[in-house]
This record gives structure tokens, sequence and C-alpha cells, in this order.
């Protein structure tokens, strides 16, 4: 569809959704990039949309997204989780066979995610069009200008991503990483892996925000298994694992393969 807005009237809208960036030192000798702490201050009227956006999608969270994930939705706390975690090792630890907890970390998972896999699943979840399209003018139309000894860089048009501090931002990424939850509970369904536990239910995963812990048995199959579903949902959701900040837990024997 060709816009009927001018020129003049784009420039002045996409000001309206563009955000000022600088940095700040966390160290008095900062040198390195990473010496410095990016600050993002976002437009008002932005804000006030996202926010709007937000308070329609807040109550339809509970009813949407898994128990495994608790993180950005009301009524639900993070120590849930860790509540989870905890009785599912206890469980595991009695049944006395090997298994392995995995504690992953989403690569800039925030900053990395597909807008095209967001907007699949909210019309799989039946978010209507307007809803979508709302949206759609929020993400394609964001900015970013970095502060350049306090004047205004050229803009950084964004193509992908959330931005932090967005009001809707977390709850969308709620929606959109559930997915794995999702994906591992069908390939436990069609027996591509493992139940855990011969009589018990025990979660095979738990979602904190942008940290996922994994439960599966301490076999080739299953851990490839596992890898080839991170694999699949990296790709189309954008959310990659960062394997240097992962880590995998042996539990009663011997790693059967390389995590």
């Amino acid at each position: 569809m060709k816009s009927c807005l001018t020129m003049p009237q784009q420039a002045w809208r996409s000001k309206l959704n563009q955000a000022l960036m600088t940095l700040l030192p966390k160290r008095a000798d900062a040198h390195q990039l990473h010496d410095y702490r990016p600050i993002c201050l976002i437009h008002l009227v932005a804000k006030l949309f996202a926010k709007v956006l937000s308070l329609r999608l807040a109550p339809r969270l509970d009813s949407l997204v898994s128990r495994n994930q608790n993180a950005f939705i009301t009524g639900r706390s993070l120590h849930d989780n860790f509540i989870l975690v905890r009785q599912s090792l206890m469980m595991l630890h009695q049944l006395g066979a090997p298994r392995i907890m995995l504690k992953l970390d989403l690569t800039r998972a925030f900053d990395s995610l597909s807008w095209p896999f967001l907007f699949e699943v909210l019309c799989q979840y039946g978010f209507g069009d307007r809803f979508r399209e709302w949206l759609a003018i929020l993400l394609s139309m964001s900015s970013t200008r970095v502060l350049i000894n306090g004047e205004p860089g050229p803009p950084i048009w964004h193509r992908n991503g959330l931005r932090q501090g967005n009001p809707v931002s977390p709850q969308l990424f709620v929606l959109a990483v559930d997915t794995l939850g999702r994906l591992m509970r069908r390939a436990i369904d069609s027996g591509i892996l493992q139940r855990l536990h011969p009589r018990r239910h025990i979660p095979t995963i738990s979602l904190y925000a942008d940290d996922v812990m994994l439960f599966c048995h301490a076999t080739t199959g299953d851990v490839a298994a596992i890898k080839g579903i991170l694999t699949l949902f990296g790709e189309a959701s954008g959310l990659e694992v960062n394997y240097a900040k992962s880590s995998a837990i042996v539990l009663h024997g011997e790693p059967a393969a390389d995590v």
C-alpha cells in the first residue's frame, strides 16, 4: 500500500518516534567501548502510544502465556520459576537417573527479535489487524540518534528488535519467546524428546525472560534434538543462544555428548 503522507509529514511523524542515545562512563578511566553504558531517551509521544498498547495487551497475557514463563505478567512472579526449577531438581534427584540441566542465555535478546516472526506469533495468537497495524507503525517508524559532543547524529532506522524502556516491549518479547516452550512440549508429545520422569510430570523448560532453563535426558539423541530445536527457533526468531554464556550440569551421570 502506498503511503498518503507527504515527505514533511513522514519526517514529522518519525521525529515523534525518535530516541536520543548517549554513552555514560562506567568508570573514571573509560577508554574502550565496553567501558560505557548506553542510555536512550525515547520521545514522550511514542512512549504514550506504546503504553496504550501495553494496557490493552496486559490483561490477555495470563491466558496466553504458559506457566513456565512468569516475567512481565501481572499476577505472576519470577520467584515461581525458582520454585519450579527447584522442585524439578528434587524430583530428578530422587529418580536417580542421568539427566542434564541447561542454563541458556539468549544473545542480545531484545535487540535481535525478528519482526516478521513477532507478527506471525501475534497472528497465531489471534490478535486483530488493527492491533498489529498500530504495532507496525510503532516499530517501523522508530529510529535512534546518537549524541556526539552534545549534538544528535544521523538517524539509525530500526529493522528488528524491541526498544528497552518501551512499555510494550517486555510483553511482546514474552509472547515471542514462549514459542520455544511450545516447541519443547510439541517435541515431547511427538516423541522427539523423552519425558523426564516415567510417572510424574516435570516441566522440560522454565523461562526467565531472556534466560532459559532446560532439562533433558543425558543421551546423544536428546541432546541433538535440543540443539536442533534451539537452532530452528534461533533461525526463525533471531533469538540465538549464546553458548559462551550458557552452562550445563549433569545429574547422576556423565554427559553423553557435548552441549
